[in-house]
């Protein structure tokens, strides 16, 4: 059964079927009565696809995210997906990888599946392919970005990682630390919030620590465990550094189970901090310090400008959000 046999057996269009469905008050009772009655008695339910061409809506919002396993993509989606349903929307879920290609592919896809909106969480760029699809799609589908920005034209909720750097080095300073470093995660392709976090750094350290060469404090560290090794090997040869500044919470609970290995005393010989504010470094064997990245006032912020995009307002395409240093016990 479908809108074509409803209404042939009503004796009625197939458009006066479709408002019966979509804009029942549109309809004159008396037939808008026989036809919810066939409807009725058939079961009948019109799909996403014929609802959609109907009223040009699907209510469907895509979800590209990068890695579904990494904490940070996990709850960000969740949040997403939540809030998206509260609001009467459906949404698809697009695990795309870091690999352009496969973003490329799903660009596609919600295409295809005519979405009315996209949030593109996180993403590396500089490729040129895929930011040209982008560009293209941007001018006829609702997108808004999540940490990153493509183009010249997108709408994007950002974190400010260089106020949180700020934070953490300023933190760092007024303990008493005399030597932070940071370690960054070795990247196949490279991302906008790392090159934020790195500046933040070096900002931070030339201002709160101008005698310390901030270039010789970068360490860059595969996210392996057998890789962290290292970060005690250069422990051991340069004694002086008695605080670590990561790039991501997980790198720092990975380093964490380190240290408790070798005995490192955290924090009263050397001071951890990691960024995002993930669940679980309220977990490790002692709570890891940490800057927040507030996820959920980004993901709030992003589905707010998408709705209003979707409706056809104009919004302010770059949205930042400040994160907080939050105290634990790693420092």
């Amino acid at each position: 059964m479908n809108i074509y046999d409803i209404a042939k057996k009503a004796n009625v269009s197939t458009a006066t079927v479709s408002r019966v469905l979509n804009n029942p008050e549109a309809v004159k009772e008396e037939t808008r009565i026989k036809v919810q009655k066939i409807i009725n008695k058939y079961g009948y339910r019109p799909s996403h696809i014929a609802r959609g061409l109907a009223t040009n809506k699907t209510n469907t919002i895509g979800i590209m995210v990068p890695d579904i396993r990494n904490p940070f993509h996990a709850n960000s989606a969740f949040l997403l997906e939540q809030n998206l349903v509260s609001k009467g929307y459906n949404s698809i879920l697009c695990n795309t990888s870091e690999e352009p290609e496969q973003k490329l592919k799903y660009f596609e896809l919600l295409n295809q599946k005519g979405v009315d909106g996209i949030i593109l969480l996180g993403a590396s760029y500089g490729d040129k392919v895929l930011e040209e699809r982008f560009e293209e799609l941007n001018k006829n589908i609702s997108i808004v970005l999540i940490n990153n920005i493509i183009g010249k034209n997108s709408t994007f909720v950002i974190c400010d990682e260089k106020n949180g750097l700020n934070q953490s080095i300023e933190y760092l300073k007024n303990k008493g630390y005399k030597n932070p470093i940071y370690i960054q995660d070795k990247q196949k392709y490279i991302t906008r919030a790392s090159i934020s976090k790195k500046e933040g750094f070096i900002e931070a350290i030339e201002k709160y620590y101008p005698n310390l060469d901030s270039e010789h404090l970068l360490l860059e560290i595969k996210e392996d465990l057998k890789e962290y090794e290292k970060i005690i090997d250069f422990l051991k040869n340069n004694p002086e550094v008695d605080s670590i500044q990561f790039e991501k919470d997980t790198s720092a609970i990975k380093f964490l189970k380190v240290a408790q290995k070798y005995s490192i005393e955290i924090p009263n010989k050397l001071a951890v901090i990691g960024f995002d504010n993930i669940d679980l470094t309220n977990y490790t064997y002692k709570a890891l310090s940490t800057i927040d990245h507030k996820i959920e006032e980004h993901c709030n912020i992003a589905i707010d400008l998408l709705v209003k995009k979707m409706e056809g307002e104009i919004v302010k395409n770059n949205n930042y959000v400040i994160p907080e240093f939050i105290e634990k016990e790693t420092s």
